[in-house]
């Protein structure tokens, strides 16, 4: 039998995405407590938030960019179980299965987020269309209608579906030619990552500032191709990572990315492709770190594997996909008109409590009850 990943459960990831949910949060918390304080330049929010709040706001740009975990931990796990099956000749997961589990952890818990949106802001002038569209992932290309507004975080989770069938549709084309040693697999599925992270930069700088188009699939395409690069690294040379030499360079990996983050946060614009192209560097070198720290036979770092970072990790999606109506809601409440300190003040605490209830009532009543559902062997691999 050949040899398998040398991570079995990448432990770390929840707590990725956990971390990673509470910097998007800091992130919108404090572009709203200064939209509701003083007038923001369209396309000025990094510069504002910058000069608002000072290195506060570098952190809260920084956390924010950590988005890009999301995408590459996407990308690591989604992938592995195809491209294992691609370089090694084995049995490909069940298309079925597969589509069943992708729909049940994904579905759920953000058509409830939709639900109690229009309770909470009603159609906002908006037609019952746009709700329909919204519930049907496909927000990205009605961003200006107000009931999209109060849900825009969403935008990508579009992105992530597209991702979730873009995945087999790749791997029926690769099926076919399965061609050349399993090395030669790997390093042409290597050469795909690269493509496709070109192809990503190229359709960007076709139009920098269109919404649409900087957030619809193909603009995003290039986040996802760290995480399956990585897979194919664990599955094509799996004795590499198991030194425990390379355990020392974990950290320095992880590290680097945070600065990755920092560095892109400190763009004098959202609209730079470097800015972007760093962004996914950070967050591929934040995973790539963790993941080497357990595939070289460590333990998850002490931050990744307590009880909080579990319990965030847990409910990270739930997080994500509700914190923006609470903070908007809760905003135009606390909010001091002409002090957006003060506004981020009273908002950060409120709108995190709030969030974390709330999300925690959507795991329990929610999330678990349908990932329950899914099928455990739905992707078998050789």
């Amino acid at each position: 039998m050949p040899p398998r990943d040398p991570v079995r459960r990448f432990s770390a990831g929840d707590a990725l995405r956990g971390f990673s949910a509470l910097g998007v949060f800091g992130l919108h918390v404090s572009e709203f407590a200064l939209g509701a304080s003083v007038a923001i330049p369209e396309g000025q929010v990094f510069g504002a938030l910058r000069s608002a709040y000072g290195p506060v706001g570098l952190l809260a740009l920084a956390g924010g960019l950590s988005l890009s975990i999301f995408f590459v931990l996407s990308g690591y796990l989604i992938a592995r179980p195809f491209v294992a099956a691609y370089v090694r000749d084995g049995e490909w997961p069940v298309l079925g299965a597969y589509a069943r589990n992708r729909v049940l952890r994904i579905v759920p818990a953000f058509w409830v987020a939709v639900l109690a949106t229009l309770i909470v802001f009603g159609l906002s002038g908006s037609t019952p269309l746009v709700v329909v569209v919204t519930l049907a992932f496909g927000q990205v290309f009605v961003p200006t209608e107000p009931f999209v507004t109060h849900i825009a975080q969403g935008w990508t989770l579009g992105a992530e579906l597209a991702f979730y069938a873009f995945v087999p549709l790749v791997a029926v084309a690769l099926g076919r030619r399965r061609s050349g040693t399993p090395r030669t697999r790997a390093w042409r599925l290597l050469a795909l990552c690269a493509a496709t992270v070109l192809a990503s930069l190229l359709w960007r700088s076709l139009d920098p500032r269109g919404v649409v188009w900087v957030e619809v699939f193909p603009a995003v395409a290039a986040a996802f191709a760290p995480g399956v690069a990585l897979a194919v690294f664990g599955v094509a040379w799996p004795q590499l990572p198991a030194s425990p030499r390379l355990r020392r360079l974990a950290l320095p990996i992880a590290l680097s990315g945070v600065a990755c983050l920092f560095l892109a946060a400190s763009a004098p614009t959202q609209y730079t492709w470097w800015r972007w192209l760093v962004e996914i560097a950070g967050g591929a070198l934040i995973v790539a770190g963790a993941w080497l720290r357990e595939a070289s036979g460590g333990d998850a770092w002490w931050l990744l594997r307590n009880r909080v970072s579990h319990w965030l990790g847990e409910r990270s999606y739930s997080i994500y996909v509700l914190h923006f109506g609470v903070a908007l809601w809760l905003v135009a409440r606390v909010a001091v008109d002409g002090h957006p300190r003060e506004t981020l003040l009273r908002l950060t605490p409120l709108a995190l409590l709030v969030t974390l209830v709330l999300a925690d009532l959507s795991w329990r009543f929610v999330e678990r009850p349908f990932l329950r559902r899914k099928r455990r062997r739905a992707i078998p691999v050789a």
